[in-house]
């Protein structure tokens, strides 16, 4: 949050360099009585040699909606990938858009100097756009045809490039990249962890962002961690559809203890399952 006097004092000391103005409330997802969507008139007023928009915090449309017929010149789509859990080999995150529950993510390990193909990116937030070349380009669009315009590509990570959001299940299927899925293995059990559904979870994300950026609205990314994320206040809207890992791990056991009591064919069952997460 900031005051009008901050802002101004924003724009003075940014000059030339600033290219837009956002209007946004903070909490995640706002509620429709906090928006104050007039706020972006009085920008526009205010500083009539500056392009404003609205960043998007509240759940749906009708707010983009009601801002672009306010005058917003920009939309912005608010991603967050927040890291969970931080294994030798890889990390898990949890992914949420505009504050609600989207998927489950996996990246390369943290380490505090880059080691290539083995480091997930620093924290931060980074503007996606659509990158039409390239190896991935090409298999996607022979994959999913028409309904695919371009790779989900990070701008501008510090020592990275190429950095996509796309769908795999180990940590040996990214170097750097975000993989997306439907499910995720506690990384206790397997250090190059898994997710799983990963195709489903990529298509329903893909639709979303791709739409926004197809309307020409600015989609953003934050890299951070729980404890982090767990400061802003949060929709519980998707708490039903959240499988938290441990308590997997905790039936899963459970199912494991069951099984040792059969004959025949345990070993291999207690494998599969170790494969699994159980939803």
């Amino acid at each position: 949050m900031c005051t009008s006097e901050q802002v101004s004092d924003a724009v003075e000391a940014l000059g030339d360099n600033l290219k837009y103005i956002l209007a946004c409330t903070s909490t995640y997802p706002s509620i429709i009585d906090e928006l104050n969507l007039n706020y972006i008139k009085t920008l526009k007023d205010t500083y009539p040699h500056v392009k404003v928009g609205f960043s998007n915090h509240y759940s749906g449309l009708d707010a983009s909606l009601a801002a672009t017929a306010l005058g917003s010149e920009c939309i912005e789509f608010h991603i967050t990938d927040s890291r969970t859990q931080f294994g030798t080999d890889a990390t898990n995150g949890m992914l949420f858009i505009d504050g609600i529950f989207e998927c489950y993510t996996l990246e390369d390990q943290y380490q505090a100097v880059k080691v290539m193909h083995e480091t997930c990116i620093p924290e931060g937030t980074y503007d996606i756009k659509f990158r039409t070349v390239g190896g991935f380009h090409e298999k996607y669009k022979k994959r999913y045809g028409n309904d695919h315009y371009g790779m989900l590509h990070l701008q501008d990570v510090p020592n990275f490039t190429y950095i996509l959001i796309h769908a795999g299940n180990t940590d040996e299927h990214t170097s750097g990249c975000l993989i997306v899925g439907e499910s995720q293995q506690d990384l206790d059990i397997s250090k190059d962890g898994f997710i799983g559904h990963s195709g489903v979870a990529y298509k329903k994300l893909y639709k979303k962002v791709a739409k926004e950026l197809l309307l020409g609205k600015t989609v953003t990314i934050e890299y951070t961690t729980i404890t982090k994320l767990l400061e802003k206040p949060l929709s519980n809207a998707s708490t039903d559809d959240v499988v938290l890992t441990r308590t997997v791990m905790d039936k899963m056991k459970e199912l494991q203890e069951d099984i040792a009591e059969v004959n025949g064919g345990v070993i291999q069952t207690q494998a599969m399952l170790r494969g699994r997460i159980i939803r």
